[in-house]
């Protein structure tokens, strides 16, 4: 299928910027949550019956870890219930769909990380969300691309970076994480390589994309203070006297078997920060 209009859910996001960006020379319906609310049946349907796309990317999503936990509603609504809503307009008016999961599909238990048809098993209400829309993506299209993801910097909105950058400000000492290991991921590589997959005609199915190389959140830290020339100290802490409501994967590194490998994660972390 030629790829002509995109409809761009989320777009208003993080991801869904630098989407917005990457695929800026093709026909493109852009919508923030604000403009298209995708729990909504009727408004999806309406909008994608309407333009009829070849591609709807949904980049929308509920991504607050611990916020699920209390709001164990709103996350299964938005990153379950409603991809189901999304995939069944696509069924209907035959388009493909790029959905975006993430590593907390997973429980961290895995030791060598996690390929594209591991088993999930989350452990926590968001990760149990998450795995909620994939099943739901899975049985109602076969023209799909399921893309997983992990530990996203980039852009102007909050992130690990940024928030590691703002507490330095403030603080001379920072203590983070480091007994839980991923893959740290630049939006801006991501949304490259959703394009890639797009132009190349790769085959439907699940995708883990991340950049290259295995950290902790506290060596990660570590390279942001030093990239940024910053004086802060910064310590180690476990994962259990992390004060969060939910439960955390410790070893969720996502493996991708299928694509080309992408650069490894600090040197995406030296362009994001300009050096």
């Amino acid at each position: 299928m030629k790829i002509d209009k995109i409809v761009i859910f989320g777009a208003n996001g993080m991801l869904g910027t630098n989407l917005v960006k990457t695929f800026k020379y093709y026909d493109i319906y852009a919508f923030s949550k604000s403009q298209v609310n995708i729990t909504n049946r009727n408004v999806v349907f309406n909008k994608i019956s309407k333009i009829k796309p070849s591609l709807v990317i949904n980049s929308a999503a509920y991504t607050n870890v611990d916020g699920s936990e209390k709001n164990r509603k709103k996350a299964f609504n938005v990153n379950g219930e409603a991809v189901k809503i999304v995939a069944e307009a696509c069924k209907k008016n035959k388009a493909i769909m790029i959905h975006f999961s993430t590593d907390s599909v997973f429980d961290g238990r895995k030791k060598g990380g996690y390929k594209e048809n591991d088993e999930v098993n989350p452990i926590n209400a968001y990760g149990k969300s998450k795995a909620l829309g994939e099943k739901y993506l899975i049985e109602t299209l076969d023209n799909y691309y399921l893309i997983r993801t992990s530990w996203l910097f980039g852009g102007h909105e909050e992130n690990f970076v940024n928030n590691i950058l703002k507490l330095a400000k403030e603080n001379k000492e920072l203590k983070v994480v480091n007994d839980q290991f991923g893959r740290p991921t630049y939006i801006k590589d991501l949304a490259e390589n959703i394009k890639e997959i797009v132009t190349t005609k790769k085959l439907f199915g699940i995708y883990h994309i991340t950049n290259s190389g295995t950290t902790t959140w506290f060596k990660f830290a570590k390279k942001i203070i030093k990239l940024a020339h910053l004086n802060n100290q910064v310590k180690q802490m476990k994962l259990k006297e992390l004060d969060g409501l939910a439960k955390r994967p410790k070893y969720s590194v996502l493996l991708n078997t299928k694509l080309p490998t992408l650069r490894h994660w600090s040197s995406a972390l030296k362009e994001y920060l300009g050096i």
